[in-house]
């Protein structure tokens, strides 16, 4: 703990005593920086939030110690004007300089700049800096030239405290809006929805809400509750008018569900486009643009298709030559690219894939749902990360090797976690890997690796390193049922399998039908016909299933 009230100290910059803060009173009896004169920027240490104050006038008080006239002295006390036209007179050790920081924005007579140096000069009592303007050029400059720091106008309107007329009200209301927007990290829009959220709801949420516009895998197992957590982020999103213009693409049995979805719990109506939707939109005409008349998509701004219907490619590029603020798949695991060669890292792909590679591009957000992120093999999840961020791995041999070293992170994670139970043999090797991985120097002693690691803000902070660089949170967000649910409130899958004998008829049938698709399957391989061949043995499943099934 003692490390980290350290780094929150600063030095006085007139004499380098040790303060607790930037705003701390220095009172070393020969720093300059208790000495003040006319035209000084200060703060009032008693109450800070009055902000940035200038020395208008210096008062002299005279006193003596005894009755003669010549043994008369003075002291002195200040009239400070502070924003909004407030006055205080007030004695020197109630007084603080205010020195400006390097890159800190001013607005002075000779316009606008930022400090460009550390080191200030005083003369007269007054503090002069070095002053880089916008042109380039380089100036020294007096305090007492300096108006105020630079504040951006929709912060110079937040902070106005004066009455104000309706035109101003407004306009200071709207500055308040916006700033909110940008700035809150709070989920304003789950108060007035019909939900009853779970708490890893509200966790994921809540990140998304954070990142602003995120590109991450949601993969909470089935049940968990996906569509509602993207169903909040996109209502925030709404609400803080950060996102306008938003595509939904899901297998074509769940468009109305998740327009169901969407209306009923959190009142957002999303438009189903389909061929039809199409064709009547061009049949209407009655175009209000010529990007509507080029491209059908501009007619709505919340849209929810199909992924059959958006990777047909008469729409995939109408769809893709859009700029969308959030796109969202869900079952995302059909989003695949098939790898042929392990070696080259060559693959294929297919046309879900290359609609959400081209989507991709043109998406500030993009949300990828499914509760299987990984079914075969890791290029599947490799394939998923490539599309949300190209950048994260630059092969899939890098993802291999960043996957296959996860269990030696966890085992480093382990022995940090437990590093006094470990014997010498253990701790030397955690030490060479942490040398190795670079989290620590590497003329560092294991003695003193040791004596680190006993203090828990250290050790604490070491983890949280590791962690991020060794772990898929920043690509995927995944809960588990049995990490939510206790064991009574999870519902055991029971297996019962009923064996049901065929008639004599039935059993004629397919054995004859089973014949025929033999001779047919191996004429197929013998053909290297491989595409009949799969059709062939759905039909033997079929064969075999109940038509109400």
């Amino acid at each position: 703990m003692v490390s980290q009230i350290k780094l929150l100290k600063e030095n006085c910059p007139f004499c380098g005593k040790e303060l607790e803060s930037k705003f701390a009173k220095c009172f070393n009896i020969y720093c300059q920086g208790g000495k003040f004169n006319k035209g000084n920027l200060v703060l009032y240490r008693l109450n800070k939030n009055l902000g940035l104050g200038r020395i208008i006038k210096v008062i002299e008080i005279p006193t003596s110690k005894t009755l003669d006239d010549e043994d008369t002295q003075f002291f002195y006390k200040y009239k400070v004007l502070f924003n909004n036209n407030i006055v205080k007179i007030t004695p020197p050790i109630d007084l603080i300089h205010y020195v400006f920081d390097v890159n800190e924005k001013v607005v002075s007579k000779h316009g606008t700049g930022i400090i460009n140096s550390k080191d200030f000069i005083i003369k007269d009592g007054i503090i002069s800096y070095e002053l880089l303007k916008e042109n380039g050029k380089k100036i020294q400059i007096y305090e007492n030239e300096i108006y105020a720091k630079y504040i951006p106008p929709i912060d110079a309107l937040i902070s106005e405290h004066k009455p104000d007329p309706p035109r101003n009200f407004l306009v200071k209301y709207w500055a308040n809006l916006f700033y909110s927007y940008y700035t809150s990290y709070r989920i304003k829009c789950i108060t007035n929805s019909r939900l009853t959220l779970m708490q890893h709801q509200i966790n994921v949420t809540h990140r998304l809400s954070e990142e602003y516009f995120p590109r991450i895998i949601l993969a909470d197992e089935v049940g968990l509750g996906k569509t509602i957590e993207a169903g909040i982020y996109i209502k925030e999103m709404r609400a803080r008018n950060l996102a306008e213009r938003i595509l939904i693409i899901v297998p074509a049995s769940l468009i109305k569900q998740w327009s169901f979805e969407l209306n009923n719990k959190f009142n957002i109506n999303f438009a189903i486009y389909d061929g039809k939707k199409i064709k009547e939109l061009e049949r209407k005409g009655n175009y209000k643009s010529a990007e509507m008349y080029q491209n059908p998509f501009y007619y709505d701004n919340l849209i929810i298709c199909s992924l059959q219907f958006a990777r047909n490619q008469k729409y995939s590029e109408l769809i893709s030559a859009i700029s969308w603020d959030i796109v969202i798949f869900d079952e995302a695991h059909h989003l695949r690219r098939y790898l042929t060669n392990s070696k080259t890292g060559r693959y294929r792909e297919t046309l879900n894939y290359e609609l959400a590679r081209n989507l991709s591009y043109k998406s500030e957000s993009m949300l990828l749902l499914t509760a299987t992120p990984l079914q075969l093999h890791s290029f599947e999840l490799f394939s998923l990360i490539k599309l949300i961020h190209p950048q994260a791995f630059n092969s899939f041999s890098d993802f291999e090797h960043f996957r296959k070293n996860k269990q030696f992170i966890n085992l480093l994670i382990t022995n940090i976690n437990q590093i006094e139970k470990l014997n010498n043999f253990e701790a030397k090797n955690t030490l060479k890997l942490l040398k190795d991985l670079k989290y620590i120097k590497i003329d560092k002693s294991q003695k003193q690796f040791l004596a680190d690691l006993d203090n828990e803000s250290i050790r604490l902070n070491l983890l949280k390193r590791i962690e991020n660089d060794h772990t898929l949170s920043k690509y995927l967000i995944r809960n588990r049922k049995k990490n939510i649910f206790s064991d009574d409130l999870i519902n055991k899958r029971i297996v019962s399998t009923i064996l049901v004998n065929p008639t004599k008829d039935e059993l004629n049938i397919y054995n004859e039908i089973r014949l025929y698709l033999a001779q047919t399957y191996n004429s197929s391989v013998s053909n290297e016909n491989a595409g009949l061949g799969f059709v062939i043995t759905t039909l033997q499943k079929l064969l075999t299933s109940s038509k109400y099934a």
